[in-house]
């Protein structure tokens, strides 16, 4: 039978020091320092096994006796330090009440005396919901009192546990908010309210505690009570609470709750009407469209329609972009078909929907798009007529611009594409056939280039073998589509990357752009190691030392060797890490031999880390002058207790008690080497 990890240490420990002139005092004292006598008590209850106090016992039974050869220890500060001893307590407790463990909770009792009871641990009681403990520890009388927290209070309330609350505000009352730190006990009132719970803020408000309307941004209609009850109740119970009302007005607007609207009307500012006005675009609700407009026009409020055809447009909700343009078709005085300054730059190589068509465009709404269309195409007329038989100066409207072909390209809604081009005079840029590329859409490449004039430029393929798309279809809203969403590392070959070849292999073949040398090393990044081959074969393509850095991230040493054999750049000390960290053995050992690249601390940390027993072993042999301390440390912390048993035995003895080495050893072997 194999002894335990913790003996074994003990083991390595013993033969280690026992091989030299080291004072018997010395190794015990070693021993009982990191096994026992330096463990703190809270540690030993965070560790020990649900209802067990036997480490606890061996753990105290250690701080009664003397050990005169340790001059410091938690164990000695535990019998000679007040404030240890308290504080050790409420660490402990606080312990056992996150653990539930009932035993513990007792046996602390039982252990400790005229020790306060501290808010940390009334605040975890409560955050938990634990009445039984507060209970508990307001019926014991070993302790010395309880520091009634009011942060308690709120940790209570934002975990739904009320009766914890109004049990506790017996003891602890309602904070004054001039006297205690904002949120510490200031927030019961605006966690009913945010849960929709009518009781419990109606009870909350009769002590005294206050809402903050901030907090109420969501203004849920989830919860115990009646739909929105807890707004209605504030809004009625308060005159002067505008903020409240103009965010629960935008909320039944998003939702297109028509009767709420009704009922909050009469409360709301007027001025406030063009977020309200958006939202319910957003949901496409047309009662409750219409319902505002007819109220907003009764006070004669204005209004830009603009913005709410543009949400409604955004959302494909073609019933209310044709309502809302039958609505304001017939006044010449409104532009909906305007182009937004805020958009129309192109800032950082980002294309933005500048234009109601270009957002319906970009989002693949094509029977919105024709609706707009149509629409513009009237509302044309009539402000030529009007600019005929006025003096009106009116801006010359555009139904679109170039930004709204880019961007259903990119996105890879060629039915838009085609019929943008058949319909509208605007066209495209550049931007169409790169992004296009980049996201994968290769019909769509195909159709600029055969009906297109713009081209490309070398963004195309070096997009197209660089971008990553964790999902191997292009989302459809998101202009970026087909970025990298993830760490590098968490990368792993789809069939987006793969199928990206296809893409190079056509715009190489049609096009005379070429690429740079972000195309290679993209590729490499990605692990399409099949593209990198064709870019070099067909397209005498430039590249980094990246590419065999990457390549030996992969653990493609078929690649690395065929790089070696066919390109000059080269690799860094990455690569070493690389492989270190994959595990690759037989990688580091290539590189070693044929690119001259040595093992530093950080290969066998990384190597370490992940518990690579061979790959470390190799790397301490073919290393020098290499930092086992940390290595040791990287295996305690993740775990790997036979490989830092293998570390420990190669580190200079001085290390073990003298060396600087020796706490932090202490700190992350310990919560391995209590789990008994």
């Amino acid at each position: 039978m194999t002894p335990p990890v913790h003996l074994k240490i003990v083991t390595l420990v013993v033969a280690k020091l026992s091989s030299h002139t080291i004072a018997i005092d010395n190794v015990v004292a070693t021993i009982s320092d990191l096994l026992i006598a330096d463990l703190p008590l809270s540690k030993t209850v965070e560790l020990s096994p649900a209802d067990s106090l036997a480490l606890l016992d061996l753990v105290w039974t250690r701080s009664v006796e003397s050990i005169p050869s340790c001059r410091w220890s938690n164990a000695r500060l535990l019998r000679t330090k007040e404030y240890y001893y308290k504080w050790e307590f409420s660490a402990s407790l606080v312990q056992a009440i996150r653990r539930t463990d009932l035993k513990k909770v007792h046996w602390l009792l039982d252990h400790f005396s005229d020790c306060p009871v501290d808010g940390d641990a009334v605040e975890e009681a409560a955050k938990l919901g634990y009445l039984w403990v507060l209970q508990l520890l307001k019926g014991d009388n070993s302790h010395s009192g309880i520091e009634w927290s009011p942060k308690s209070l709120d940790l209570a309330a934002a975990g739904g546990h009320w009766d914890v609350v109004r049990w506790l505000h017996k003891r602890i009352g309602t904070p004054d908010t001039r006297r205690v730190q904002y949120g510490n006990g200031t927030h019961v009132a605006d966690y009913a309210f945010q849960e929709n719970n009518l009781k419990e803020l109606q009870w909350a408000l009769a002590q005294g505690f206050t809402v903050s309307t901030t907090l109420g941004r969501t203004c849920g209609i989830s919860g115990p009570g009646y739909p929105w009850g807890t707004v209605r109740f504030l809004i009625e119970r308060e005159d002067d609470n505008k903020d409240l009302v103009e965010m629960a007005m935008i909320r039944a607007a998003q939702i297109g709750d028509k009767e709420f609207l009704e009922w909050l009307v009469p409360h709301h500012d007027p001025c406030k009407v063009e977020q309200v006005l958006v939202a319910a675009g957003k949901s496409g609700n047309i009662a409750a469209l219409q319902y505002l407009l007819r109220q907003y026009a009764d006070f004669g409020m204005p209004h830009d329609p603009f913005k709410t055809v543009y949400a409604s447009a955004k959302e494909g909700k073609l019933d209310a972009v044709n309502w809302l343009l039958e609505r304001y078709s017939s006044d010449p005085n409104v532009d909906i078909f305007r182009v937004s300054r805020r958009y129309v730059n192109r800032k950082g190589g980002r294309v933005r929907a500048a234009t109601v068509m270009d957002i319906a465009a970009s989002h693949g709404h094509l029977e919105v798009l024709k609706l707009l269309h149509h629409a513009d195409r009237v509302q044309r007329k009539k402000r030529k007529r009007h600019e005929r038989s006025t003096s009106s100066n009116l801006e010359t409207c555009r139904g679109c611009t170039t930004n709204a072909m880019d961007l259903a390209a990119s996105h890879g809604h060629l039915e838009v594409v085609k019929w943008l081009h058949a319909q509208r005079t605007e066209g495209c840029t550049v931007f169409a056939m790169n992004n296009a590329a980049a996201n994968g859409h290769l019909q769509v490449v195909q159709w600029l280039h055969e009906n297109r004039t713009e081209g490309c430029t070398t963004d195309a393929i070096d997009e197209a073998a660089t971008r990553y798309c964790k999902i191997s279809r292009c989302c459809q809203i998101s202009s970026n589509c087909g970025i990298r969403r993830k760490p590098r590392e968490c990368y792993e070959s789809n069939s987006f990357v793969t199928n990206q070849i296809h893409i190079v292999q056509w715009l190489f073949t049609n096009r005379a752009e070429g690429c740079t040398d972000k195309a290679m090393d993209g590729a490499a990044a990605n692990g399409n190691f099949e593209l990198v081959k064709w870019l070099h074969e067909n397209m005498n393509a430039k590249c980094t030392h990246q590419v065999m850095d990457e390549a030996a991230r992969w653990g493609r040493l078929d690649i690395l060797k065929w790089l070696q054999e066919n390109r000059t750049e080269g690799c860094s000390s990455a690569a070493m890490s690389y492989a270190a960290k994959g595990g690759y053995l037989e990688i580091l050992q290539w590189l070693y031999a044929n690119c001259s690249i040595s093992c530093t601390d950080q290969t066998l940390d990384e190597a370490s880390k992940r518990g690579h027993f061979k790959v470390v072993r190799w790397i301490i042999e073919h290393g020098e002058n290499l930092n086992m301390s940390l290595a040791m440390e990287s295996a305690f912390r993740h775990n790997h207790l036979e490989l830092a048993c293998y570390l420990y035995d190669r580190l200079p003895v001085t290390s073990i008690r003298y060396g600087r080495n020796i706490d932090h050893i202490r700190d992350v072997a310990r919560s391995n080497l209590y789990l008994i």
